[in-house]
Order: structure tokens, then sequence, then C-alpha cells
């Protein structure tokens, strides 16, 4: 008998971790799948020269010189991230447009590397997306690193 109820529990218990982890993964799947991706991409082009307010830049940018901007353009974050993919390309290397994490609406582009888990760096530029006009809003763009 107690046999039984063991492998009764045993069952139960990997069948609610079957449901959890399935549950978990289509959650995780669906926020990492964007089928407005290359609207998105087309956008953050069109808004190549908005200026990022002032109150909204976390990240460290440079012009040719190795100077930090002040004033930065949709296009500075733009070309960090194309270098970055270009010449800093390791193993750990992730980027990724994801909408919703931060906010309904909200969307972000961004990129890093990730040594280990939890340690690493990030960029990311958020700004607010209508996905019925297929627009962003240029008062919107935030850039932020994460050492």
């Amino acid at each position: 008998m107690k046999i039984f109820t063991k492998f009764i529990a045993s069952i139960l218990l990997i069948a609610i971790g079957y449901i959890i982890g399935s549950f978990s993964s289509t959650t995780i799947h669906d926020k990492k799948q964007i089928k407005d991706s290359s609207y998105i991409l087309k956008e953050l082009i069109s808004h190549e020269n908005t200026y990022i307010q002032e109150k909204n830049i976390h990240c460290e940018l440079f012009d040719d010189n190795n100077q930090i901007l002040t004033k930065v353009k949709v296009s500075n974050y733009l070309q960090k991230y194309l270098q970055s993919s270009m010449y800093h390309r390791t193993k750990n290397f992730h980027d990724n447009i994801k909408c919703g994490e931060k906010g309904k609406g909200i969307c972000s582009l961004s990129y890093g590397d990730k040594v280990e888990l939890n340690k690493g760096s990030s960029s990311s530029l958020f700004f607010e997306y209508d996905s019925k006009n297929k627009s962003i809003n240029p008062k919107s763009f935030e850039c932020i690193d994460i050492p």
C-alpha cells in the first residue's frame, strides 16, 4: 500500500511539474515572439534623427573622438548596436526585440553579453509602439545600459 501511495504521489508531482513547465514555456515563448519586428525595425530607422530626451538617457554613447555624447539620437544607439553585433559578437552575445516586459505597448531593442547567470552587460532602447498603427511615439525613446 505504501509503494502504491508513493507511486501515485510521484505521478502527481510529475504531472504538476509538466503542467507548470508547459505553461511557463508557452508564456516565455509568446513574450519573445514579436510578429511586428520588421515594422518595428523600419520605424526605428525612420526615427534615426530623433533625439532622445535628456531625462531618458541612461546609456553611454560616444562620438568619433571617443567623447561621451550629451545629445543622443536614435541613430547613435543603432550605430552602437550594429558595431557591437559586428565586432564584439561572442558566443554569449544576445540581441532581441521584445514588447510588454516594461508595460503594455512598450517595446525594446536590446543587446549585450551574458558572461554567467545574472552577470554581464546589456543595453536597451525602450519606446512606445502602437501595433495597430505600426508606429513609434518619438517622445518615448529611453536608452539604458546595465553593467
